[in-house]
């Protein structure tokens, strides 16, 4: 069975940037193993605690897709 590989982005409100990571991978499908992960403060943009978190992830292609 292949791999599919994916990307995961989004602007969380965490008191630091694993917190913000782990809150994130929530989001992640069920299954999937994380890759890679970063945060990055962006509250000069967004408000006091938001990080923008970047998840890579990759998890078992669905049965019959091919392409993956």
């Amino acid at each position: 069975m292949s791999r599919m590989r994916g990307t995961f982005e989004s602007i969380v409100s965490a008191s630091d940037a694993q917190s913000a990571i782990d809150i994130a991978a929530e989001a992640i499908p069920k299954g999937a193993d994380m890759t890679s992960s970063e945060a990055e403060d962006v509250s000069a943009q967004f408000g006091k605690d938001s990080w923008q978190v970047r998840i890579k992830f990759k998890r078992q292609a669905p049965e019959g897709d091919f392409d993956a």
